[in-house]
């Protein structure tokens, strides 16, 4: 059975949808959570003018909304991008910060 060249790029998009998707404020937050309670996940904080870089160029490629961005500099979270795929693989905290359920 040969598949319809049109209908292999529909299928691939449909399967690489979630990895391109904006976070937004609700899924950075998770993602936050999710990182912060992996031993090892988050190691090497960045320098703090690359912990804003990080938040700004995130933000600015699409890959974060505005209010994600926003709280991730209140709150000490920074996303993790891999430079291949520019996807979030993880939002690591930035040192000692206030715990996620005050924001």
């Amino acid at each position: 059975m040969m598949i319809k060249p049109s209908f292999s790029i529909f299928l691939l998009g449909i399967i690489s949808f979630d990895s391109y998707a904006t976070m937004d404020l609700q899924s950075y937050k998770r993602q936050a959570l999710i990182d912060r309670q992996t031993p090892g996940r988050c190691v090497n904080p960045p320098h703090i003018i690359d912990y804003y870089h990080r938040i700004d160029f995130a933000q600015s490629h699409g890959l974060i909304t505005s209010s994600a961005a926003s709280w991730g500099r209140i709150a000490g979270f920074y996303p993790v991008i891999d430079v291949f795929d520019y996807t979030i693989v993880a939002v690591c905290s930035f040192g000692a910060r206030p715990k996620l359920q005050q924001y």
